[in-house]
């Protein structure tokens, strides 16, 4: 299953539509193909950061230290990929090497380093994955992604995460950066039959697009994701929605839906909506 970090993943996405607007400090121009290009760098970060989520939980899962419930994590690992356990470190070594192309498309190279301090199924533990060299898709992720069990509910089946990141940077092949800070709650749901696993995403996310953007975002209503969607590498949310702040200054709306599996969104500023979908 791919795991869900998106709060910022609209941020770009609107930036085109700044171009004309604020009087005191002018937005930079980005250049020609504006639309294109923004939700091309939204579409890329968003899956940066599910991936690793992905994997994480996915390869605990597999070394005996996930979750013994009916909540099965897929991973999307080359067959060549080495994956290293160090049960007396509680540590997980995964190396891509010089780089390989997974069966959902997903090129990647270097390393993800995965520390844990006890069985990810009780409240407290902390996972934490670093990166050595890592890239995806060419773009090279630095900082550490911390997720805590903030608790089980037996009644309800679910259990919640708390993922921070404080110090992400993303650097791309042209050599510009981006970053982001990060703070979101995921509660996952026992999966239903038609739908495999439910996540449920709030939070608020912070940064800097690499065309040197300010941003602040907030989930208004929870982001919601099927297993059914994400498996099939689609990474936009079915559900929910957001309130992205573009240079301190222009408040946008992203609706994501109401439960269909598609790429199509409505972000709407000061009454006006436009409907985008999303390659």
């Amino acid at each position: 299953m791919k795991m869900f970090v998106k709060t910022p993943r609209i941020y770009l996405l609107v930036f085109f539509s700044l171009l004309s607007c604020g009087d005191d400090e002018p937005t930079p121009d980005p250049g020609p193909n504006t639309n294109t290009a923004i939700i091309e760098e939204e579409a890329q970060i968003s899956a940066a950061y599910t991936d690793i989520d992905n994997i994480s939980l996915f390869s605990l899962q597999e070394n005996g230290q996930g979750l013994r419930t009916q909540l099965e994590f897929t991973g999307d690992l080359c067959p060549n990929t080495e994956v290293v356990h160090d049960f007396e470190n509680m540590r997980i070594v995964i190396d891509f090497g010089e780089g390989c192309t997974s069966p959902n498309g997903i090129f990647r190279r270097g390393k993800l380093l995965i520390d844990y301090t006890g069985r990810i199924v009780f409240p407290g533990v902390m996972i934490t994955v670093s990166f050595d060299n890592y890239h995806i898709n060419d773009i090279r992720l630095e900082g550490s992604r911390v997720s805590t069990n903030r608790g089980i509910d037996l009644q309800n089946g679910t259990i919640t995460f708390e993922t921070v990141i404080n110090n992400g940077k993303l650097t791309w092949p042209d050599g510009s950066v981006s970053t982001i800070a990060l703070t979101q709650n995921r509660k996952f749901f026992l999966p239903m039959e038609a739908e495999g696993i439910r996540a449920e995403v709030t939070g608020s996310a912070s940064g800097k697009s690499k065309l040197g953007v300010d941003f602040d975002s907030q989930i208004s209503e929870p982001l919601i994701f099927f297993q059914t969607c994400t498996n099939t590498g689609n990474w936009i949310p079915s559900k929910g929605k957001s309130l992205i702040t573009v240079s301190g200054a222009f408040v946008f709306e992203v609706d994501y839906g109401e439960g269909e599996c598609d790429r199509t969104i409505e972000v709407t500023l000061e009454g006006q909506t436009t409907t985008l979908d999303l390659d």
